[in-house]
């Protein structure tokens, strides 16, 4: 809910009925919301929410981009597939995946594969553009820790935030191997790296290291950090973006919303509260009375 100038308030509980959402997804050109449940997937018109279509796949998740605007590509535990827009509702092509475990988060590559976060030590990645698509699956052989892979995208490649460090792809040897270059980059924030860095609007560019968001200016040969308010001591372990520049930054309970058009308040003048006087040669110690201390004889 929104106040008279726009300002994002409170939210009020609507989710579909008996069901626990996994993901929100928008259909711009269909001008209806999707929720991925436990139980099928779910479509918002008029306010309330019904089935998408017969046969929706349980515990799905819907890889944001990956399609043409009519379809997008899925993941579920042991399944993947395409959901396709009809002009009556939406229609499901699934396509058995064995060995699959339950998906969490994804980003989709410049090359049109999708990496899936698969728990500690795991991940996935499916090439869109195969016929029937596989996932080719990275563990410890292939350089992942044995830690929870958040990924994310820099300049359209994957990357992982693992261990407190950054990882990268490299696509010659097919395993994950330590982004050296994003260190020196960023230096000294290496290994207390956490969350899924990512580039907002104005080209900036957010990170989470030491237990603090960091943002830094890369339009100059050096990454140079921005000294903005108000943001210390945020862990988020997402980062949204909108087209406007606010950055939203989420964590479990909570959900802070930055806006770089918001006026930062002036900074308060200079005060001193004195609370005693102590003359150390008359051995006296002075308090002050209704905010006030008498002239020192």
């Amino acid at each position: 809910e929104y106040d008279e100038q726009r300002r994002l308030m409170r939210f009020s509980p609507h989710t579909p009925p008996n069901r626990f959402v996994r993901q929100l997804f928008s259909d711009p050109a269909g001008g209806v919301l999707l929720a991925a449940t436990d139980q099928d997937l779910q479509v918002l018109r008029d306010d309330t929410w019904g089935p998408a279509g017969p046969n929706s796949p349980k515990g799905a998740r819907i890889v944001p981009g990956s399609g043409d605007g009519s379809r997008w590509f899925y993941y579920a535990k042991g399944e993947l597939g395409w959901i396709h827009r009809q002009p009556e509702g939406y229609s499901f092509t699934a396509i058995p995946a064995p060995g699959l475990a339950e998906g969490f988060d994804s980003v989709l590559d410049r090359h049109g594969d999708a990496w899936i976060e698969l728990g500690a030590g795991s991940c996935a990645r499916v090439s869109l553009h195969a016929t029937r698509p596989v996932p080719r699956f990275y563990s410890a052989n292939e350089g992942r820790d044995n830690s929870w892979a958040q990924l994310f995208l820099r300049d359209g490649l994957v990357q992982c935030c693992t261990a407190g460090r950054i990882l990268r792809h490299d696509p010659a040897a097919d395993r994950f191997v330590l982004d050296t270059a994003f260190d020196t980059r960023f230096g000294g924030l290496s290994p207390g790296y956490t969350g899924r860095p990512t580039r907002d609007a104005n080209g900036r560019f957010w990170l989470v290291a030491n237990a603090d968001v960091q943002v830094f200016d890369e339009d100059g040969p050096l990454a140079q950090r921005l000294d903005l308010p108000d943001l210390f001591g945020l862990r988020p372990y997402y980062f949204f973006t909108q087209d406007d520049g606010v950055v939203l930054m989420h964590r479990e309970n909570y959900l802070v919303r930055y806006d770089p058009a918001m006026p930062a308040l002036p900074p308060p003048p200079l005060r001193a509260a004195i609370s005693r006087v102590q003359l150390l040669a008359d051995n006296r110690t002075l308090y002050p009375k209704n905010g006030w201390i008498d002239p020192i004889a």
